[in-house]
């Protein structure tokens, strides 16, 4: 396997979201920055100010000083073929999904199934999933879903459009609802701000995190019973 350390990232992978950590010898130069007055108010960790705009800085890199101080084992690691392999894969199984789902009638569609599940999600006024309202068919097509001989976990929303949609729309809500919730109660006190923008976030993200749980409970049974009860 080879190993190319590089300052710039370029790497353009479509089906994951991962953290890249570098290890590397840096020479930052000292940056100046104008004094603080004494007037203005303290900013807290994680705080957005909407009137405030960063400077451009450059930090440079030393890249001769770029050492591996331990050794890559061949195989640890996946290379671009693999996951090249993994996004034919990905795109192949969403592919039978959706033709074996067409050949069924509509209420009986593993993915209409998903869709009144979710629809059902976004309806409760609960965090309890065993509050849903969800009729016993419904969750009799989600367990066929999982037991599915195709690898269907992960690929809801590749298959299930309203998943996509809703995961995009809920994201821009939650962005606005925090910056609005910090530009309209500057004048809060911080703890009681974060309590607030706490019980914001929860209700925007109460259907996919329902959704998440009942997909876990649901595994977690069908686990249990071809362990031990088949």
């Amino acid at each position: 396997m080879h190993i190319r350390v590089s300052s710039s990232f370029d790497h353009d992978i479509s089906l994951f979201e991962s953290d890249q950590s570098v290890s590397s010898t840096q020479d930052v130069a000292q940056m100046k920055t104008a004094p603080v007055s004494a007037c203005s108010p303290p900013r807290s960790k994680g705080c957005f100010d909407l009137n405030h705009h960063h400077s451009a800085r450059r930090v440079r890199f030393d890249e001769s000083s770029n050492v591996v101080t331990y050794q890559i084992e061949r195989g640890l690691w996946y290379s671009s073929e693999d996951q090249l392999n993994f996004e034919q894969e990905h795109t192949a199984n969403a592919k039978a999904i959706i033709r074996a789902d067409g050949e069924k009638p509509n209420a009986k569609c593993c993915r209409s199934a998903i869709e009144r599940l979710y629809d059902a999600c976004c309806s409760s006024d609960s965090d309890d999933v065993g509050d849903l309202n969800l009729a016993p068919l419904d969750a009799q097509y989600f367990e066929e879903w999982l037991l599915s001989p195709y690898n269907r976990l992960g690929l809801e929303r590749s298959t299930v459009g309203i998943l996509r949609e809703d995961r995009r729309i809920r994201r821009e809500e939650l962005l606005g609802t925090v910056l609005g919730i910090q530009e309209e109660c500057s004048d809060m006190p911080l703890n009681e701000k974060e309590v607030l923008i706490s019980q914001e976030s929860r209700a925007v993200s109460r259907a996919p995190r329902l959704y998440a749980s009942y997909l876990a409970q649901t595994q977690a049974a069908l686990a249990y019973q071809t362990l031990y009860l088949s």
